[in-house]
């Protein structure tokens, strides 16, 4: 966490990551198509992360794609 900066973005964050995925998103029926196409082990993990992804970065929210690349990284 320290190289990559998620520490320091982790400490000034105004939102936890429970927070972030509980928060209604435009974009959850987007996710919840795309996460149901991935064949990922933990595919309800990969829906949280995208959608806490989409919350944290709404000028970006979420973009169909992203789940292929969220799902080799979890």
């Amino acid at each position: 966490l320290v190289c990559s900066g998620g520490l320091a973005k982790q400490c000034t964050s105004l939102k936890s990551y429970a927070e972030l995925v509980s928060e209604g998103q435009p974009s959850a029926p987007s996710v919840a198509r795309d996460v149901s196409r991935t064949a990922h082990s933990d595919a309800m993990a990969l829906q949280r992360v995208l959608m806490a992804f989409a919350a944290r970065n709404p000028s970006v929210g979420y973009c169909q794609g992203m789940h292929s690349v969220a799902s080799v990284l979890l």
